[in-house]
């Protein structure tokens, strides 16, 4: 049989691990809390940076920067057409 020494510690353990369980709970909900709400603030960022983007896009000097790389790019890719056509008929005629 226990002593009432040692009834009186096991309590006393008992009741500090139920003590530190609560505290572990509220920390671990004030964490969760926290994180779900820099997960919504993520969101709503990339939401805000898609909207800007597509904003930009839709103006006028957006328009432009896209069509000047669109045509850019197009004749960059009929000029490397053009010299691989030239550099295979120099290997043909020789």
């Amino acid at each position: 049989m226990l002593s009432d020494d040692q009834k009186k510690l096991i309590e006393a353990q008992e009741i500090h691990r139920h003590e530190f369980r609560k505290t572990l709970e509220e920390a671990s909900t004030a964490v969760s809390k926290k994180a779900n709400d820099v997960v919504a603030e993520v969101k709503e960022e990339k939401a805000k940076l898609g909207t800007q983007v597509m904003a930009f896009l839709n103006s006028s000097v957006g328009t432009l920067l896209l069509s000047s790389v669109v045509v850019t790019g197009g004749a960059g890719l009929i000029q490397q057409i053009q010299h691989n056509h030239d550099n295979q008929q120099k290997t043909v005629s020789n």
